[in-house]
């Protein structure tokens, strides 16, 4: 993965991030070199974009690239932060990537919870009720971007496990 200086200086997103994927490298214009502490805008590029010289800020080998659906998950040789998922939407009617946001929490807690209580033969508001599943979801969301899904899937199946016991 590249991080690149964006060469259009009348652009917001400065840095331009090169993902490689098997059917050809995706090019965003970003915010921020990496996503840390919050999320980070991309907004998706032609390739054509990416200039003969540019000046590269960040060159990080990928242990994993992984096109899922409408995501993207990556995740970098290093060992800290080292985690995160691009998830295509549109803004305004254009193409863009953005980090998952509450509702995607939400409803990714709900289809889990759905999951457990067949797991378990109950109701899913026997296992956790709306509001637990919502206080849940809550303290979840002031994980770092990059471990924010794979981190509410885990603290979301272990309360349920807690509940069901």
């Amino acid at each position: 993965m590249l991080i690149a200086v964006n060469p259009d200086e009348d652009s917001r997103l400065p840095f331009l991030l090169r993902v490689p994927q098997p059917d050809g490298d995706l090019l965003f214009r970003t915010s921020g070199t990496w996503p840390r502490v919050r999320a980070l805008y991309c907004y998706p590029v032609g390739l054509q974009e990416w200039p003969g010289d540019a000046v590269i800020v960040e060159r990080v080998p990928l242990r994993s690239c992984r096109r899922r659906g409408a995501a993207i998950d990556l995740i970098l040789d290093r060992s800290r932060e080292n985690r995160s998922q691009l998830v295509f939407t549109q803004a305004r009617g254009r193409d863009a990537l953005r980090p998952p946001k509450k509702a995607d929490i939400k409803r990714l807690a709900r289809t889990i919870r759905a999951v457990h209580a067949i797991a378990y033969d109950l109701e899913p508001d026997e296992i956790l009720s709306d509001g637990d599943l919502e206080r849940e979801v809550e303290k979840l969301l002031g994980i770092s971007s990059q471990d924010r899904i794979r981190q509410t899937i885990e603290g979301i199946v272990e309360a349920l496990d807690d509940a069901a016991e």
